[in-house]
């Protein structure tokens, strides 16, 4: 099989990859996994089958790519951008990635089951795994900064707890052991629980009040039955 070549450096490859890669997420939602073919997405990508392997080496290579380019979109999206760059934008950047798997849920699915069987050494498969810690790290940083969290933590630490609760939700939900309407709140949850006893100030608060608010909304299912 071909391997992955070359980079997209110009405006008529840049736009040629936006296309294959958003038809295959398209395709995706309308194939199931093992029915789709790289002619499925060749064809209505516009380009050759030749060229399609030659560009991105493989099915499972594509569609991790695209959920890169899905993850560079999130980012840039209007809901994080105008977020403030702190714990805000930490948790807009869950309510948008939560939504997107509500809106996308097969490509959703078939990107995490290429996640959990790819190599420890592919590049895409590290990419994705590793890209909400980071962004996680990054917003930490900031609120430290800002003073909406402690500044003596190990904020590596507390990114890798972020990021774990949100891949754990998810993969949950993949197992079929948390329904897809839950898996924003459950995610939120773990957020909460992760950030409100090292926040500070307004910010301490806003999230004490959340979690109070979703412990609440699940009081009475915990609540013993009555003899």
């Amino acid at each position: 099989m071909s391997k992955k070549r070359g980079s997209y450096s110009s405006p008529l490859q840049q736009k040629r990859r936006q296309r294959i890669l958003r038809e295959a997420r398209l395709q995706l939602e309308t194939h199931d996994f093992s029915a789709l073919t790289m002619q499925n997405i060749a064809d209505t990508s516009e380009v050759s089958l030749k060229t399609l392997y030659n560009l991105l080496g493989s099915r499972d290579s594509l569609l991790l790519e695209a959920g890169l380019d899905l993850l560079d979109y999130l980012e840039h999206s209007p809901p994080i951008v105008i977020a403030a760059p702190c714990i805000e934008r930490l948790l807009a950047y869950t309510e948008q990635a939560m939504k997107g798997f509500k809106a996308t849920p097969r490509y959703a699915r078939a990107v995490i089951t290429l996640l959990l069987q790819a190599e420890g050494d592919n590049a895409a498969a590290r990419s994705q795994l590793g890209r909400i810690q980071q962004f996680a790290l990054a917003c930490l940083t900031d609120a430290a900064r800002q003073g909406e969290i402690r500044s003596d933590l190990d904020l590596e630490k507390f990114s890798q707890m972020i990021a774990a609760n949100q891949w754990g939700a998810t993969l949950m939900w993949e197992k079929g052991l948390t329904p897809l309407e839950e898996l924003l709140e459950q995610t939120r949850l773990g957020h909460y629980l992760v950030l409100a006893p090292i926040a500070r100030g307004k910010t301490k608060k806003a999230l004490e009040a959340q979690l109070h608010l979703l412990r609440g909304q699940h009081a009475g299912e915990l609540a013993p039955v009555e003899a």
